[in-house]
């Protein structure tokens, strides 16, 4: 069913949706050679064979459930190139085998014939993810939960766990406004009330966030019954302030016995 199926090659210029069989068989030619590459064509009829998206859907429902059944892996995007599937994922995956996969149903509960339970509800355990995974913040405080009921198994308690340890668990967590997010912005995302003050080692850049930093002087007031006295806070916190003068001022604690 390759180049020699006259009709095959003919519904394929005119753009006419191809059976399972068909579809795979046309990606079968490209991975033997058979086809330098997925048909297409130029204008005026500019036909596409991967335009098709149950084209698309069949081949990587196939692709990675072969691959997991006998590489016993995720495939990345290495095994994509090895498999002449490269152009697929990039043009409309945007390189990301986790986009891929998503889309072919793995992470779909209904899904009963492709549905894979890691790839759905733990996916930094089996593939590497693209930054658009994490600029949802469902799914970060997803992972962050789940790296916390681990690390709390180990032994440790919430004060000290650090992001080194939780981005060993789920990778390096990204933002689009952000380069990295701090712990205490994870941890309060994930519904855990972190005090900054129970903190062994309080994590870079953690100061330099004005709403981090009133949160702080606040509770400290309310522990301490009165405003903590600048030897009492980091050098870090009065840096990011630009003094303990600031840094009262900020959180609205700035009096005439403050000043004095």
């Amino acid at each position: 069913m390759g180049l020699g199926n006259l009709d095959l090659e003919r519904r394929i210029k005119a753009g006419e949706p191809l059976s399972r069989e068909e579809a795979l068989s046309v990606w079968e030619d490209v991975r033997q050679g058979v086809r330098k590459q997925f048909p297409h064509g130029a204008m005026p009829n500019n036909y596409s064979f991967l335009r098709d998206e149950q084209h698309r859907h069949w081949i990587l429902q196939e692709f990675i459930s072969d691959y997991l059944r006998d590489e016993g892996r995720y495939p990345e995007q290495s095994d994509y190139e090895h498999a002449k599937l490269a152009g697929l994922l990039g043009k409309y995956f945007n390189y990301s085998p986790h986009n891929a996969a998503v889309f072919a149903g793995f992470t779909n509960p209904e899904n009963i014939t492709y549905y894979d339970v890691v790839l759905d509800k733990m996916p930094w355990l089996a593939i590497r993810l693209p930054q658009n995974f994490w600029q949802i913040k469902e799914n970060r405080a997803k992972a962050v939960r789940w790296a916390v009921r681990f690390l709390r198994k180990q032994g440790k308690s919430l004060a000290e766990i650090g992001w080194n340890e939780v981005a060993e668990l789920v990778g390096p967590i990204r933002t689009a406004q952000k380069e990295r997010i701090t712990l205490p912005e994870l941890l309060a995302e994930a519904g855990y009330d972190l005090n900054i003050v129970e903190l062994r080692k309080v994590p870079n850049g953690t100061w330099q966030d004005q709403k981090t930093r009133i949160a702080y002087m606040l509770r400290r007031t309310a522990e301490l019954g009165r405003p903590p006295g600048s030897r009492e806070v980091s050098p870090a916190l009065l840096k990011c302030s630009g003094g303990y003068h600031n840094l009262l001022d900020e959180a609205g604690l700035l009096t005439k016995t403050s000043e004095k």
